[in-house]
């Protein structure tokens, strides 16, 4: 703890520092607060409450860095898996997304929100009907919602398969507020499920033919 006395002009004014640690010893910051001089100087007790309060921020400076270490983790989790994030506002009917969604979808990775109808549009129209039915019982029950379905690219009108996974989110009513939930291509799953019938069909075909 530092006192300092500084000569302002008008009045003389008495600052006292306090300097934030870290769990590792390290100085990081400095409290300094300040008032106009007192002859009695700065009390004891209100040398404790300066010290708290630079011990707290120390631990709030160190919470935000661990909070910041982890948010860059997940990013790289997200980066590695080629997750996508989906977040619907059922009071605005508007999808946000995060992570790899955009690309997966063939929107430049700076698309951040669009409509649900917008996104809609992209679905294949016989896949459409089941993941609003699935969407509309996990709003109403609040149970896990888990569908594939197939979308249309934007940008090269390629159509993908894709897993989507999510949970809706009460408000304070109690009610659906939100639907959070994680998107991934599984095309290449799907493409050898298919090459893997295939094989199966063409071995039945010819197997039947040997025994005729």
């Amino acid at each position: 703890h530092e006192d300092y006395h500084l000569d302002l002009g008008l009045e003389n004014y008495a600052i006292a520092a306090e300097p934030i640690i870290d769990r590792q010893g390290k100085i990081v910051a400095t409290l300094s607060v300040g008032r106009p001089s007192s002859p009695l100087g700065w009390q004891s007790s209100e040398q404790d409450l300066l010290k708290r309060a630079a011990n707290t921020l120390g631990l709030a400076l160190e919470r935000s860095e661990r909070l910041s270490q982890a948010e860059t983790r997940v990013d790289l989790a997200i980066e590695a898996t080629n997750l996508g994030l989906w977040s619907i506002d059922l009071g605005s009917d508007r999808v946000s997304w995060g992570g790899r969604h955009a690309e997966l979808y063939g929107f430049p990775s700076n698309t951040r929100e669009i409509p649900l109808g917008q996104q809609e549009a992209l679905v294949w129209p016989e896949d459409l009907p089941l993941i609003q039915s699935r969407l509309s019982q996990a709003i109403q029950d609040f149970e896990p919602y888990e569908i594939e379905y197939r979308i249309c690219r934007q940008d090269n009108n390629e159509w993908r398969w894709i897993l989507a996974r999510g949970q809706a989110i009460k408000g304070a009513d109690g009610k659906a507020k939100q639907i959070l939930g994680t998107i991934i291509d599984i095309t290449a799953r799907h493409k050898a499920l298919e090459q893997i019938e295939a094989s199966m069909q063409a071995e039945r075909q010819t197997a039947a033919q040997l025994a005729a």
